[in-house]
């Protein structure tokens, strides 16, 4: 199965090859781990799916509403791009690149008025491939 999800992967990075591309990635989700300063921190998974981005980890806990996403073909990798809010909690930044072969990684900054950003990198794997409905 990892395998075929690299594949669907590989033809969704193909597919986008034209540039920009909000809904490249819709029907994919990425199961990361956070870490800061050398020390594990949580986990969450990347959800993409129509035209939004959500990390419900986080959006469960501190209310974070899934929000548009763009993503862009840079030579082997597909790179992304949202941020997410909280009428409470600040705003999450989230950048990332993914690899033809399913790998996952980027930064998360989480902003909050009156307090430093909290900065995390992350990395990761693919869990589900794109919806068949995807042109390939």
């Amino acid at each position: 199965m990892p395998r075929l999800s690299a594949l669907l992967l590989a033809a969704v990075l193909v597919a986008a090859a034209g540039g920009a591309n909000a809904a490249a990635l819709d029907g994919m989700r990425f199961n990361v781990q956070f870490s800061a300063d050398g020390k594990t921190q949580d986990k969450d998974v990347i959800v993409f799916d129509a035209g939004k981005a959500a990390c419900p980890g986080i959006a469960n806990q501190f209310q974070f509403t899934p929000a548009a996403y763009t993503s862009e073909r840079s030579g082997e990798s597909m790179t992304f791009a949202f941020t997410l809010s909280s009428a409470k909690h600040g705003a999450v930044a989230v950048t990332g690149s993914i690899a033809r072969n399913g790998a996952v990684s980027g930064t998360r900054t989480w902003s909050k008025p009156d307090k430093d950003p909290i900065a995390h990198t992350f990395t990761g794997a693919v869990e589900a491939q794109p919806q068949a409905k995807k042109p390939y």
